[in-house]
């Protein structure tokens, strides 16, 4: 008796100091945005495409807030306005109720730079800011090197597809670093002939219009850049 006895605490402890020694990982930490479960829900987004034909890039700027309730019903704002740097002030037109825009009329689209919005609603002022990524550059076939971006967002991604069969295409991310797709890998471009690829630095501001606003309320800014090139 006293043989199995013992035989049951050694298993025990063995057992003991094997939880011991492979603890589960600890839960990652999950950041919840705090505010006004009421309060109004401000979608934004501050986008740059640039498109490069024959080896001519031609960008374009937008910014666009939408403004609803929790429920999805638009709000009407007393104003809408982005601060570009400087400051400029831009007063977005209003499109519909909700809808405000404007195409880049008197500022730029530039990464690395803080841009806020402002809208008052009922009386009240939300404010929102963004540090702005991207600043993408893909380097020309004939010198071949890494396709880089300054300023990364929190979701980078970048796509490239072959103009001829198979048309294959290679998806990179969503990273948060700068890029190191080489224009001479014979991973993404295995043989010669033209591409196309789209690089999208993305990043989301979360929970950026203060204790007011809806606790998902956010500002993205995006950088787009992409053209076909040939190798």
């Amino acid at each position: 008796m006293k043989r199995y006895l013992f035989a049951a605490l050694l298993l025990a402890g063995c057992l003991s100091i094997l939880s011991c020694g492979s603890k589960s990982p600890a839960a990652p930490t999950i950041t919840i945005p705090t505010g006004n479960p009421n309060g109004p829900m401000i979608n934004a987004g501050i986008t740059r495409q640039t498109i490069v034909l024959s080896g001519t890039p031609t960008s374009n700027s937008a910014c666009q807030v939408v403004l609803t309730t929790a429920q999805a019903t638009p709000i009407a704002a007393t104003g809408v306005t982005l601060v570009a740097p400087g400051p400029v002030y831009i007063p977005l037109t209003a499109g519909s109720t909700g809808y405000y825009s404007d195409t880049g009329s008197g500022w730029t689209y530039q990464p690395g730079q803080t841009y806020t919005i402002q809208v008052g609603i009922s009386g009240t002022l939300y404010t929102g800011s963004i540090v702005l990524p991207g600043n993408v550059t893909i380097p020309p076939f004939t010198a071949p090197g890494p396709i880089v971006w300054s300023y990364p967002g929190n979701e980078d991604v970048v796509t490239v597809m072959e103009q001829f069969s198979p048309y294959t295409s290679h998806t990179v991310g969503p990273v948060a670093t700068s890029g190191s797709v080489s224009t001479a890998s014979s991973t993404y471009f295995p043989s010669t002939g033209s591409y196309s690829i789209q690089v999208n630095v993305i990043k989301t501001a979360i929970g950026c219009f203060g204790a007011n606003a809806y606790p998902s309320a956010l500002i993205t800014g995006t950088d787009q850049y992409g053209g076909t090139y040939t190798k």
